[in-house]
């Protein structure tokens, strides 16, 4: 299985004011797309233990979006790796 780009990471503010982290797997240029996948991990977890999950669905043809859970704050300086 080849290394899995890191995901491109954006924020969203809502309107209390928290930033909540996006995380998205698109899938490579040219790749047939089967559908989007939404992983919502629990409370304690973070993207970062699901990269190999990410990496299966990019195969198989999903891209993948996962966003932080309000109060299970991730900060940016190690978004990715967290």
């Amino acid at each position: 299985m080849s290394p899995l780009p890191a995901p491109i990471i954006s924020n969203f503010k809502t309107g209390k004011g928290e930033t909540i982290a996006i995380y998205d797997w698109p899938l490579q240029t040219g790749q047939k797309s089967r559908g989007t996948a939404l992983l919502v991990h629990g409370l304690g977890e973070h993207m970062g233990r699901y990269a190999h999950v990410a990496q299966h669905l990019n195969q198989w043809g999903f891209r993948l979006e996962d966003t932080t859970i309000l109060g299970m704050v991730c900060p940016p300086v190690y978004a990715v790796v967290c």
